[in-house]
Parts: C-alpha cells; structure tokens; sequence
C-alpha cells in the first residue's frame, strides 16, 4: 500500500467514525493504536508506525477527484467486499 493509499484509508475510516475536516481526521489518526496503525500500513519510523500529518491529509485530500474516488471505491467493493476481513474503527472495537 503506498501512502496516498494509506492516508485514504485512513480519512476514509475516520469520517465514516463521524470526523469532518483535517483536523478532526488527523486528531483521529493520532488516536490509532499500534494494531490500527500496522493495519493502515503506516509509515514506521525508528521502529514506530507514525500516522501522517493534518497537513498531510489536507495536502492529499485536496487533489482528489471524488468521481474517482468513488469508481475506485465502487470497483474496490466489488472484487473485495465478500472476502476482505473486516477491521474496526470505532471505539468500542478498539
């Protein structure tokens, strides 16, 4: 996973947790554990997986073209939905 595709995934979970905004995705990406973050295939550094910045995430959520978020989304669903295992994002799974 590169890390565009990390930091997608990341937005992606934390707004379906209800955030809005790059600060409230990235205040919810520093929330993380250490699990998550190995899950969101987060950059390690000196040995630790570090979330991106709120800078990051804006930086890369502005250039994204949302038509083609959701074919990617839509096509992701589609080869994937029935196999992929699932991951909690939600406090209580945490």
């Amino acid at each position: 996973m590169s890390a565009g595709q990390s930091i997608l995934a990341i937005a992606t979970g934390a707004i379906l947790c209800g955030m809005e905004g790059y600060k409230a995705i990235s205040g919810w990406a520093q929330d993380l554990g250490p699990k998550e973050r190995e899950r969101f295939v987060c950059r390690r550094r000196n040995g630790v997986r570090q979330v991106p910045s709120c800078t990051t995430f804006r930086e890369t959520l502005i250039r994204v073209d949302p038509d083609c978020l959701d074919r990617a989304l839509q096509g992701w669903n589609a080869q994937f939905a029935e196999e992929d295992e699932g991951l909690a994002i939600d406090e209580e799974g945490r």
